[in-house]
Formats: structure tokens, C-alpha cells, sequence
């Protein structure tokens, strides 16, 4: 009976730490398309973009930021395009 309930502890932290790994490499991923797509802000509003990304607490914080540097590449180019 011991030996069963050693075996679900170490099953039950096993998948702890394998759903905080994938967690995480999905905040890592995030991040590095959020750094990525940084480099095609404006350089004079890029450094306020930077630190909200590094303020991101989380998945869906990072998602939001990477939304938001999206719109701003977007009124960039449009901008250009439209000669505003």
C-alpha cells in the first residue's frame, strides 16, 4: 500500500513539474515573438513597449502586450502608407 502511495505522489509532482515546464516554454515563446516584433516599433515609443513586456506577470498579459505592439505596427503602417 506504501509503495502505491509513493507511486501517485511521484506521478502527481512529475505532472506539476511538466505543466509548469510547458507553462513556462509558453511564456518563453511568447516573449521571445514579443521581443521579435519590438523591432519593428518605432524606436522613439519602442522603450514603453519594452518594459510593459517585462512587466507581463503572465501568459495572458504577455498575449495582451504582443496585441498591442501588433496594433502599433499596424498604425505605423498605415500611417506610412497614408502619408500621415
Amino acid at each position: 500500500m506504501e509503495e502505491v502511495t509513493e507511486k501517485t505522489k511521484f506521478e502527481s509532482v512529475a505532472r506539476t513539474i511538466e505543466t509548469e515546464m510547458t507553462v513556462n516554454a509558453e511564456l518563453i515563446e511568447l516573449i521571445a515573438a514579443g521581443d521579435y516584433l519590438l523591432q519593428l516599433v518605432d524606436p522613439g515609443i519602442r522603450s514603453q513597449f519594452e518594459d510593459i513586456l517585462r512587466d507581463a506577470s503572465g501568459v495572458e498579459d504577455v498575449k495582451k502586450v504582443i496585441g498591442l505592439i501588433k496594433m502599433q505596427i499596424g498604425q505605423q503602417a498605415a500611417k506610412k502608407l497614408f502619408g500621415l
